[in-house]
């Protein structure tokens, strides 16, 4: 669930992911943290600590973050969004760089471990890890070849000795092909060092650097150090990168009537992505109806995996039936134990979906419209409005839908209007964009807003309030319009409504408007700079040349027809100039 810039509060004291998104919703960074709470205040103080940081402060409106039950599943999460998602601000991983492994290929006669970053794994080659401490397992890798004296070399074997055999650090088969079976034994020792527990060989290497401490040889001492921290956070388990199939988790939470229901993605063994739902008018007792209605609408519409792993409590003989009968699809459906790895997806995805949960019961408290609107039904589905034009043409109504908080992106629309230039009619705009739309509605048999919002003054207000009561409805409507302060305008009420800046109901109100704003104005401007050359290229005697040099010395339609006649005359005819000037008085384009 997207938090807006203002929403720090429920932030967790827990490792994990988080995302950055600016005003169109685009992830614009992705950053790890040991301690969510603690790195995201970073992005709210006042000081930066570098130019970065205070760059995506100013840049960013959003934010999100995903729980994850260790540090290492933090890190290689962030790899893995990284790499799907390729945000802007993000210098590191960004170029498909990955995780390292140490690897040996099993069919030649002398194998040797090698370190690699994998894009895709080879056949007949055996790999360890992935590792997110490079250098650490640079040290281990050079430790298991010293211990047992395997080759340093890669490929074919070479024709002669190398300097690892006189250091005592090889047994150069190269030169000695008769100690085959020696090496075997020696590699096989190597592997069972890598497949050992963790804490076995911490327990050696503390040993090691004690008894080399001892001998004041500390920089042996310091490489055995080196080892155990390494094998201490690498090896720990982690359930963010882990299988090689593709599968889902599904699980939810509810508390009192707000449910949170969430899909888990892990693709090709890594974790892809979460898909969360929240129902705030909920009956214990219809759990299982809705639950399996939501599984249907998803995954009509969205892959699906071999394997899905379900939340025990979910009934599982009605999802069943529903993906063999109604998707026509065969999946692998389980349930989790009461240990192993899928209590661990398990476990890490209502981890998440709680602290969903709690955001949005807190943010329920904090931001109830129903507080504008007391007689109202509960209010979760709120439409918004605004008008963009140029000098009275190139109308577009543009609406958004926000439900429970956050943007529901299926429902935007932009509705093209009848233009008259130079006689921009904002109150008859919202009302066809409000007529447009609802009927859209009743058409499709799409939920209607539990309220309406524009951006604008008393005008606009009232011709929305017309306009419902045209169609016979009864929805809330609020218009809220800027200046030194927000003003928030209710039907019936002579005076605005001033809010305080921190509260959070105006800030979830200016959130919306804002969106709205910026949705209209981007489908405005695509289909602005097609319209200014088609407009220009109607008067006769302008033709492509001359229509580009008028609008690169007057920015816009608007510029042009306002623009100085001797600064006109410079780039059209006085002909052609009497034409344009025909064309703007007519008022219809």
């Amino acid at each position: 669930m997207k938090r807006s810039k203002q929403d720090r509060s429920g932030i967790p004291e827990e490792p994990g992911v988080y995302y950055l998104y600016d005003p169109g919703s685009t992830i614009i960074y992705i950053g790890k943290a040991k301690n969510l709470r603690s790195r995201l205040s970073t992005y709210f103080g006042s000081y930066s600590d570098t130019y970065k940081t205070s760059l995506l402060k100013r840049t960013f409106t959003q934010f999100d973050y995903i729980v994850t039950g260790t540090e290492l599943e933090a890190l290689l999460l962030e790899s893995v969004q990284i790499k799907k998602h390729q945000p802007r601000f993000n210098i590191m991983l960004k170029d498909d760089k990955t995780y390292p492994y140490l690897a040996y290929v099993k069919t030649i006669k002398f194998p040797y471990l090698f370190f690699t970053r994998v894009k895709k794994k080879r056949k007949n080659t055996v790999y360890y890890g992935p590792f997110v401490n490079s250098a650490g397992m640079k040290t281990f890798l050079d430790f298991l070849l010293t211990r047992y004296k395997l080759r340093w070399c890669k490929g074919k074997l070479p024709s002669k000795q190398c300097i690892y055999h006189s250091l005592d650090k090889c047994m150069a088969p190269c030169i000695a092909p008769e100690r085959a079976g020696e090496y075997e034994d020696n590699f096989s020792k190597a592997l069972k060092d890598l497949d050992r527990k963790p804490k076995a060989l911490i327990t050696e290497f503390t040993e090691l650097m004690k008894e080399k401490a001892a001998q004041e040889h500390f920089e042996e001492a310091a490489m055995y150090r080196d080892m155990a921290e390494f094998l201490t956070t690498a090896r720990n388990k982690q359930y963010v990168v882990n299988v090689r199939d593709n599968f889902d988790v599904i699980s939810y939470e509810f508390s009192g009537n707000l449910l949170v229901f969430g899909i888990f993605h892990y693709l090709g063994g890594a974790f892809n992505g979460v898909f969360t739902n929240t129902y705030d008018i909920f009956e214990e007792e219809r759990l299982q109806e809705i639950l399996l209605d939501f599984i249907e609408l998803y995954y009509l519409d969205n892959y699906i995996p071999a394997k899905i792993i379900f939340d025990q409590a979910i009934e599982i003989t009605g999802i069943k039936h529903l993906f063999d009968t109604v998707l026509n699809k065969k999946v692998e459906l389980q349930t989790p134990g009461s240990k192993g790895k899928k209590r661990s997806y398990m476990e890490l995805a209502q981890r998440n979906l709680k602290n969903a949960l709690k955001t949005f019961q807190e943010k329920k408290k904090k931001i109830n419209l129903n507080n504008l609107f007391p007689t109202s039904p509960n209010i979760d589905i709120v439409d918004a409005f605004d008008i963009s034009h140029t000098m009275g043409v190139m109308t577009i109504g543009g609406v958004v839908r926000f439900k429970n908080f956050k943007p529901d992106k299926r429902m935007y629309r932009a509705y093209l209007l009848p233009s008259v230039f130079g006689k921009p009619d904002d109150y008859g705009s919202i009302r066809i964009t409000l007529e447009k739309h609802l009927e859209h509605l009743k058409k499709h048999s799409f939920p209607m807003p539990h309220m309406i919002l524009i951006d604008g003054g008393k005008g606009q207000l009232s011709s929305a309030e017309m306009t419902i009561k045209k169609f016979d409805m009864e929805i809330p409507v609020l218009s809220i319009a800027k200046g030194k302060q927000e003003r928030i305008f209710k039907p019936g009420k002579k005076d605005p409504l001033i809010l305080s800046r921190t509260n959070p109901l105006l800030k979830y109100i200016v959130e919306i408007r804002d969106e709205v704003h910026r949705w209209s104005i981007s489908n405005h401007t695509k289909r602005r700079d097609g319209f200014q050359y088609s407009i220009l290229l109607k008067v006769p005697g302008i033709g492509m040349t001359r229509a580009k040099k008028l609008l690169k010395e007057f920015k816009t339609l608007h510029g042009v027809m306002k623009g100085d006649k001797e600064a006109l005359l410079k780039i059209l005819p006085e002909k052609v100039y009497l034409e344009l000037r025909l064309l703007f008085d007519s008022e219809i384009i």
